[in-house]
C-alpha cells in the first residue's frame, strides 16, 4: 500500500512538472487562445505520458541522464506539433527548463544529505521509497512554480520567440556541464571515495544557480528596457507625424480662406441664375475641403498651441469639459518636438481617464503659471477609480500592461532631461499631475554659472 501511494505521488509530481513547462511555454511560444482541440489532446496526453515515465524512473533512481534527454525530446516534439515551427528555439527553452529543475533537485538533495548522511543512498538516490524523496521533488517544483508565476507578467510575456536564442544556447551548455558535474559528484560520494562533502557541494551549487539567475535577470531587464525605449521612440514619432498632418490641414484651411473670394463670385453667379443644384454641389465641395480649427492662442509656440487645440476638440467630442489657463509670457525650456510629446501625452492620459468615468462630471483642468524663474504646470482630471502604485510609479490598469504606460515614461524622460520635478496625487475623485521646471533663459543662466 505504501509503495502504491509513493508511486501515485511521484506520478502527480511528474505531471505537475510537465504542466509547469507548458505554463512557461504558453507565454513564449504557444498561443494559448489559438489552441485547437487536437493541440489540447497533445498537451493532455504528453502530461500523462511523461508523468508516468518520470514516476517509473524515479522509483528506481533519483536522476537519470537517459530519462532527462527523453523528457526534453518528447516535450520538444509535442510543442513542435502544436506550433509547427521554431524547433531549435523550442528545444532551447525546454532544455533550459528541465536543466533548472534537475539542478534544483540536486541542490535539495545535497541539503538533505546533511540530515540523512549515509542513509541518503537508499532513502532517496537508489530504489527509494521514502517521504524524503517526495519532499525534495515537491520543494523543487513549488520553487520553480513560484519563479514562473513571479516573472511571467514582468518579463516572460514580453519575450520574442527567437530573441534570446543565442544567449540561451550558451546558458544551456553551461547548465548541462554543471548538471553533469554535480551528478558525478553525488555518484562519486557514494560509490567512490565515500567522503561526504554535502555542505561544500550545496554552497557551490547554490552559488552557481544564483549567479545564473542574476545574469539572466539583468540580461532580461536590459532587453526589456531596450524594447521599451524603442516603443517610446516609435510612439513619439507617430505623435509628431500626427501633429504634422494636423498642421498641414490648418495651412490648407488658410489657403482656402484666402481664396474664398473666388468662391463667393461663383456662388453669386449660381444664385443669380437660380441654379440651386449646382449651388448646393459647389457648397458641398467647399465644405469637404475645410479643416475644423479655432484660433485660440494658449501658447506662443504655434505647434504646441496646435496640440492644445486638437486635444481640446477631442475632449469636447468625447463630452469631456476641458479648461485651460496659461499665464502670459512663459518661456518653456523644451524643444518643439519635446513639447509636443510632453503636452500630447499628458492630455491623452487625462482624456482617457475621463472616458472611464461612468457617473459624475468629466473634467480636465490645465493650469500653467510661473513664479519668478520657475514654471508650474498642473493637469487635473476626473477618475473612475483610484490609481495603483508600484515600485516604479503608476501601474496601468489596461488589459495588456506590456503595451501601455509609455506615455508617462516619455513625459518623465523629458522632465528629467531639463532638471524638472514630476509628482502626482489624488484628491477625492481627481487625479493631479504636477510638473515644475526652470524657464528657458533661467536654466541656461544656471548652467552657465555652474560651468563657470
Amino acid at each position: 500500500m505504501a509503495t502504491f501511494i509513493h508511486s501515485g505521488l511521484l506520478f502527480g509530481i511528474g505531471m505537475f512538472e510537465v504542466w509547469l513547462c507548458y505554463q512557461m511555454l504558453f507565454s513564449i511560444i504557444i498561443e494559448k487562445s489559438a489552441l485547437r482541440t487536437r493541440d489540447k489532446w497533445i498537451i493532455g496526453i504528453s502530461i500523462i505520458f511523461l508523468g508516468h515515465g518520470l514516476m517509473f524512473n524515479r522509483n528506481y533512481v533519483f536522476f537519470s541522464k537517459l530519462v532527462f534527454v527523453y523528457e526534453v525530446f518528447v516535450l520538444s516534439m509535442c510543442v513542435c506539433l502544436i506550433v509547427r515551427k521554431f524547433l531549435g528555439t523550442i528545444i532551447n527553452w525546454v532544455l533550459f527548463y528541465c536543466s533548472c529543475v534537475a539542478l534544483v533537485d540536486f541542490l535539495f538533495a545535497f541539503i538533505s544529505i546533511i540530515f540523512l548522511r549515509e542513509s541518503f543512498e537508499y532513502k532517496i538516490y537508489i530504489y527509494p521509497n521514502s517521504l524524503w524523496q517526495i519532499v525534495i521533488y515537491v520543494c523543487t517544483r513549488v520553487l520553480i512554480a513560484g519563479v514562473i508565476y513571479e516573472i511571467k507578467g514582468k518579463w516572460i510575456g514580453q519575450i520574442e520567440v527567437q530573441e534570446y536564442g543565442r544567449i540561451l544556447f550558451i546558458v544551456n551548455i553551461f547548465l548541462l556541464i554543471v548538471l553533469r558535474q554535480y551528478q558525478y559528484n553525488i555518484v562519486n560520494m557514494f560509490h567512490g571515495d565515500r567522503i561526504l562533502r554535502e555542505k561544500e557541494f550545496s554552497i557551490s551549487l547554490l552559488g552557481t544557480l544564483s549567479i545564473i539567475a542574476i545574469f539572466l535577470i539583468l540580461f532580461m531587464k536590459y532587453k526589456t528596457e531596450q524594447k521599451e525605449n524603442e516603443i517610446i521612440r516609435l510612439r513619439e514619432n507617430l505623435l509628431l507625424q500626427e501633429y504634422g498632418e494636423l498642421k498641414k490641414g490648418i495651412e490648407q484651411n488658410r489657403c482656402q480662406v484666402h481664396d474664398i473670394k473666388h468662391d463667393i463670385v461663383a456662388l453669386k453667379n449660381y444664385a443669380k441664375e437660380g441654379d440651386l443644384v449646382r449651388l448646393n454641389h459647389y457648397l458641398e465641395k467647399m465644405e469637404e475641403g475645410f479643416f475644423d480649427s479655432k484660433d485660440v492662442m494658449w501658447l506662443q509656440n504655434p505647434l504646441w498651441n496646435l496640440v492644445f487645440s486638437q486635444k481640446s476638440a477631442e475632449a469636447k467630442q468625447k463630452k469631456v469639459e476641458m479648461q485651460i489657463h496659461v499665464s502670459p509670457n512663459i518661456s518653456f525650456p523644451f524643444e518643439d518636438r519635446e513639447g509636443c510629446i510632453l503636452f500630447g501625452n499628458l492630455l491623452d492620459n487625462a482624456i482617457e481617464a475621463c472616458e472611464k468615468v461612468q457617473k459624475g462630471e468629466k473634467k480636465i483642468r490645465i493650469k500653467i503659471e510661473k513664479q519668478q524663474n520657475l514654471v508650474f504646470m498642473a493637469v487635473a482630471n476626473s477618475i473612475y477609480e483610484m490609481p495603483k502604485y508600484g515600485e516604479s510609479g503608476l501601474i496601468t490598469t489596461k488589459s495588456q500592461p506590456s503595451l501601455h504606460g509609455y506615455g508617462l515614461k516619455s513625459v518623465r524622460r523629458i522632465v528629467d532631461k531639463y532638471g524638472g520635478i514630476l509628482s502626482y496625487h489624488t484628491q477625492k475623485n481627481v487625479f493631479i499631475m504636477e510638473l515644475t521646471f526652470f524657464e528657458n533663459d533661467s536654466r541656461k543662466e544656471i548652467e552657465q554659472n555652474g560651468n563657470g
